[in-house]
C-alpha cells in the first residue's frame, strides 16, 4: 500500500473541519456547495454562490461541462480544439464555421474503474461518522453516500 492511502482519511474527511469552520466563523458564514449539486444545475448553484458573497447575478455566455472521463481518441485533435477555443476566445467576432462542435466527435468516454466491494465498506465504515455531520451541519439528508 502507498503511504499516501494510509493518510486518505485524514486528507479526505470534510465533517470534522466543516464543523471547526463553523463554530469558528460562523455557519452564515460558510457557504456548502455539494458536487452533487453542481453536475445536476451548475447555473443554480453559481448562482446561489454569488448571492451567499453578495454579488450581482450574472450569467456566463457558455458554460461548457467537461467531464473526467471524457478523452479524445487522437490527442492531436484535442490539442488542435484547444487551440481553436483559444482563438476564438480572443477574436472580437465569433465565426460561426461549426469546426470545434465537429472536432467534438471525436471525444471517447471511458469506463469508471470499480473499486472493490471490501474496500468500499472499509471506507464507508471509516466515513460513516463524517457523513453523519455533514448531514447535522447542512440538514441534507445525504443517505445515498452511506450505501
Amino acid at each position: 500500500i502507498k503511504p499516501i492511502l494510509l493518510q486518505y482519511k485524514a486528507i479526505a474527511s470534510q465533517g470534522t473541519p466543516l464543523k471547526r469552520l463553523m463554530e469558528l466563523a460562523g455557519s452564515d458564514k460558510v457557504h456548502v456547495i455539494f458536487f452533487e449539486d453542481l453536475n445536476k444545475s451548475f447555473v443554480h448553484e453559481y448562482q446561489r454562490t454569488l448571492d451567499f458573497l453578495g454579488l450581482d447575478p450574472y450569467e456566463p455566455e457558455v458554460i461548457e461541462r467537461v467531464l473526467p472521463t471524457t478523452t479524445w481518441k487522437y490527442e492531436i485533435v484535442g490539442k488542435a480544439y484547444r487551440f481553436l477555443q483559444n482563438c476564438a476566445d480572443i477574436l472580437p467576432y465569433k465565426p460561426k464555421f461549426g469546426i470545434l462542435k465537429r472536432l467534438k466527435t471525436n471525444l471517447s468516454t471511458t469506463e469508471k474503474p470499480s473499486i472493490d466491494p471490501s474496500i468500499k465498506n472499509t471506507m464507508l465504515e471509516s466515513f460513516l461518522p463524517e457523513i453523519e455531520i455533514i448531514e447535522q451541519l447542512t440538514k441534507r439528508d445525504l443517505s445515498h453516500w452511506k450505501k
